[in-house]
């Protein structure tokens, strides 16, 4: 039972199989990428694990078993190529009379102008035991293939465990303002199960935000100048974020996303004391009547007042009825607030910046600030440089398997003969035969010049 296991395991057509299977998963799962579904097709495509593809066990499982395939692949590969570099150096000469071809040397001459021509042909002495002189050429290729098989695996097992340990999600900071990269600031994350948040994560800012920027005559578009800090506010690394133009630190990478609007708010009680300070964020909407989305959030009941529902709706400044120009600091939004239990609209007022709304509890929604944001997208993932690496030296190694041919000739004599054994372990523009024909040849004088 255990052998037919194996067996399965080590078959190519499991990995070829498994291979096409996550091809065409993460083909579809692109396919579906930011599309809106109806309500049953969304949870047959998230039962299928296609809402998240590459953290969910449709993905996660077939890596493992292409894993387990590609690793047992890689110890018979291996196998294959240290029995035959122990084959090589422990050639005898009656084992050669198996297996080699009498060249019909002097036996004067003995080896001599065998290894002369053979030298020719890029061989090089490897050892001679007294028995057999054993000449080769590129015969460290004879481990490409299993060095490629073992760089797959080591690849394959980088991606399975960043899979399982990495995080990402968007995350809106307004400019000047940081956030922590925490799993409450993320919005849409997506949690590898073995990830773990750090107690004292670093902070994202955002100190500028040029909504037009050009680099070598090309139009970048908005663009945020990001920081990354750590715990105690220390800078750590800072950059122009925009597409293909990424800020990294450690294993955290930041892409740019998107860019809106930031309303900053305060909540004042009677005497004008400040009580708490909230910054909403909203985003461009052209099927809006106002061009902007609208920013909710709720008061929670106090001193026997109700519960606050408190919308915030930015609103466009006309003139003569057309929409025109507004500077930050002439901005204009509508404070909505209705009853969190009935319902019913107690506020429904505009301000301006630094204008307030009075609320039914006797405090006051004070709008003191607008100013644009950066929708980030943030990965923290360490497998992803380490990837790039395993890749490479994959890619280097199936180059070598592919381009270069190990050769090995052993060289044997005796009083009368001079016994010789080519082997070419991958095909070649020259042939065995022919430099057989050639060693003949070289020692019996004839001609073998071919037009």
């Amino acid at each position: 039972m255990v052998k037919k296991i194996l067996r399965v395991l080590r078959s190519p057509k499991l990995a070829l199989g498994i291979f096409v299977y996550l091809v065409l998963f993460a083909g579809l799962a692109t396919f579906i990428e930011g599309k809106t579904f109806a309500r049953g097709p969304s949870e047959i495509l998230a039962a299928f694990g296609l809402k998240s593809p590459y953290g969910s066990y449709w993905f996660i499982i077939p890596v493992f078993f292409l894993l387990l395939s590609t690793a047992f692949c890689s110890i018979a590969r291996t196998k294959i190529a240290l029995r035959r570099w122990r084959q090589m150096r422990g050639m005898t000469f009656d084992q050669l009379k198996k297996t080699g071809v009498d060249v019909g040397a002097n036996a004067d001459d003995r080896t001599k102008k065998s290894e002369k021509l053979l030298r020719e042909y890029g061989f090089r002495t490897v050892q001679d035991n007294g028995q057999v002189h054993v000449m080769g050429r590129s015969l460290w290729a004879l481990f490409a293939s299993p060095f490629f098989h073992w760089m797959l695996v080591a690849l394959i097992f980088v991606v399975l465990a960043g899979r399982l340990t990495r995080a990402d999600g968007l995350m809106g900071v307004p400019v000047g303002q940081s956030r922590p990269f925490a799993l409450q600031e993320l919005v849409n994350p997506n949690v590898a199960p073995l990830y773990r948040w750090n107690k004292n994560p670093v902070r994202i800012g955002v100190s500028q935000l040029k909504v037009s920027y050009i680099v070598g005559g090309i139009q970048k578009g908005p663009t945020p100048l990001v920081t990354i800090y750590d715990s105690k506010g220390k800078a750590l690394n800072s950059r122009l974020v925009y597409p293909n133009h990424t800020l990294s630190n450690s294993s955290l990478m930041v892409h740019y996303n998107d860019y809106g609007l930031a309303l900053s708010v305060s909540l004042l009680d009677s005497n004008s004391k400040t009580l708490s300070q909230s910054t909403q964020l909203v985003d461009f909407d052209q099927s809006s009547s106002t061009g902007f989305t609208s920013s909710q959030f709720t008061l929670p009941a106090n001193q026997g007042n109700p519960a606050l529902n408190i919308t915030l709706q930015l609103e466009p400044k006309l003139v003569d009825g057309k929409v025109v120009t507004t500077h930050f600091n002439e901005a204009q939004a509508r404070i909505t607030v209705t009853d969190a239990t009935t319902g019913a609209a107690t506020v429904n007022k505009v301000v301006t910046v630094g204008q307030s709304a009075s609320l039914p509890d006797g405090n006051f929604l004070r709008f003191d600030e607008l100013n644009y944001y950066a929708r980030l997208s943030l990965v923290d993932d360490w497998s992803i440089p380490v990837i790039y690496v395993f890749c490479s030296l994959a890619v280097l190694g199936l180059s070598v398997a592919l381009l270069t041919t190990p050769r090995v000739a052993y060289i044997g004599s005796s009083d009368d003969q001079v016994l010789v054994s080519l082997r070419f372990y991958r095909p070649t523009s020259v042939t065995t035969e022919e430099v057989l024909t050639e060693l003949k040849a070289e020692e019996s004088g004839e001609d073998v010049t071919q037009v």
